[in-house]
C-alpha cells in the first residue's frame, strides 16, 4: 500500500514537472520572443473548455493557475526580470476573481468582452522588462536570416502536400540533412549550420530535441515547422475522445 501511494506521488511530482518544463522552454521562450521584437505586448490569458471541468476540478485548476502565475511574477532565474511596482499590480490582478463564460450565455460573453476591454485600459500603463539570454540577443547575420527563409519556404511547400504523412517527411527531417542543403545554399560549414539551428530552436523558429533527456529517437531529427506539433496533439486528443464516445465513457 506504502509502495503504490509513493508512486503515485512520484508520478504526480513528474507530471508537475512535465508541465513545468513545457512552459518554460515553449511558453516562455514564446513570451521573450515576442517581446524582444514589440516591448510594449500585452498578454490576456484565456482558457477554453470549462464545461469540460466539473466544479470540485474547477477550484483546484483555478488555485492551481494563480500559484503558476504568482510563480511566474518571481521569476525564472536570470531570464525575467519584473519592476516592483509592476509586480504589486500584478499580483493584484491575478488575485482576481476568474470570470468563467460559455458560448451558451450571451450576457457571460458581453461580461468577458469588457472584461478583456477593462484590462486593456488598465495595462496600458505596464512594462514587462524580459531580460533574454545573451545567446539570445543578437543582430541577425546574413546567413541566418538565408537559413530562415529558406525553412519558411520549406513549410509553406509542406503545406500544400496532399497528405499528412508527405507534409511531415518535409518539416521533420534529419539533421545532417538539412544541414547539408544550407552549406550548400549559404556557403555555411557544417559547424555554422548547427549554431544556427541552435539558435532559432531557442528562439522558437523550429524544434530540435538536441538534449538526450528527449531520447535518442529525436536527436537527429529537426521539425522545421513547430505548429505541426500542435497539429499533432490535436488529433490524438480527437481520436481518444471520439475513441472514449463510441464506447459511451
Amino acid at each position: 500500500m506504502r509502495e503504490r501511494k509513493e508512486a503515485k506521488t512520484l508520478t504526480a511530482m513528474e507530471g508537475h514537472a512535465f508541465v513545468q518544463r513545457f512552459f518554460d522552454e515553449n511558453v516562455l521562450r514564446w513570451l521573450r520572443l515576442v517581446l524582444l521584437r514589440h516591448t510594449d505586448a500585452q498578454f490576456r490569458l484565456i482558457g477554453t473548455k470549462r464545461d469540460k471541468v466539473s466544479n470540485s476540478q474547477w477550484t483546484d485548476v483555478r488555485i492551481d493557475l494563480n500559484l503558476r502565475l504568482l510563480a511566474f511574477l518571481k521569476g525564472h532565474g536570470h531570464q525575467v526580470t519584473i519592476q516592483d511596482d509592476i509586480r504589486c499590480t500584478l499580483v493584484k490582478e491575478f488575485d482576481q476573481p476568474m470570470l468563467t463564460t460559455s458560448v451558451m450565455d450571451r450576457e457571460s460573453l458581453n461580461a468577458a468582452l469588457q472584461s478583456i476591454q477593462r484590462t486593456i485600459l488598465k495595462l496600458n500603463y505596464l512594462t514587462f522588462f524580459i531580460v533574454s539570454n545573451s545567446n539570445l540577443s543578437f543582430s541577425m547575420p546574413k546567413a541566418y536570416t538565408q537559413v530562415l527563409e529558406y525553412i519558411v519556404r520549406e513549410r509553406r511547400l509542406a503545406k500544400k502536400s496532399e497528405t499528412r504523412k508527405e507534409q511531415l517527411e518535409k518539416v521533420v527531417v534529419p539533421i545532417n540533412d538539412i544541414c547539408g542543403r544550407l552549406m550548400r545554399l549559404a556557403g555555411l560549414t557544417g559547424g555554422a549550420c548547427m549554431d544556427i539551428l541552435r539558435t532559432l530552436h531557442n528562439l522558437g523558429d523550429v524544434r530540435w530535441y538536441e538534449s538526450e533527456d528527449y531520447g535518442q529517437d529525436f536527436k537527429d531529427l529537426i521539425i522545421l515547422d513547430p505548429t505541426i506539433l500542435l497539429d499533432i496533439i490535436r488529433e490524438v486528443i480527437n481520436h481518444e475522445y471520439d475513441a472514449k464516445k463510441r464506447r459511451g465513457v
